[in-house]
């Protein structure tokens, strides 16, 4: 038993005594999550064939990504 109480208090405080993100973490958090993103994009305009893309096809495109950001 004293093994188990050890080994939470290690994990420091949880529940409603638990400490959240500073607003700087938060901030940074974002950033990451927002450079992962505009990478995914990149790969993802470098991969689509745009000069053989019909009109049709654009639309389709463009109203995917509205849609679903």
């Amino acid at each position: 038993m004293d093994e188990t109480r050890k080994e939470y208090q290690s994990m420091g405080p949880m529940g409603t005594q638990a400490c959240r993100m500073s607003a700087k973490a938060v901030i940074e958090k974002k950033i990451i999550d927002l450079e992962r993103e505009i990478a995914a994009l990149q790969v993802l305009i470098d991969s689509i064939p745009w000069k053989i893309l019909t009109a049709e096809d654009e639309e389709r495109s463009w109203n995917y990504f509205v849609k679903n950001r």
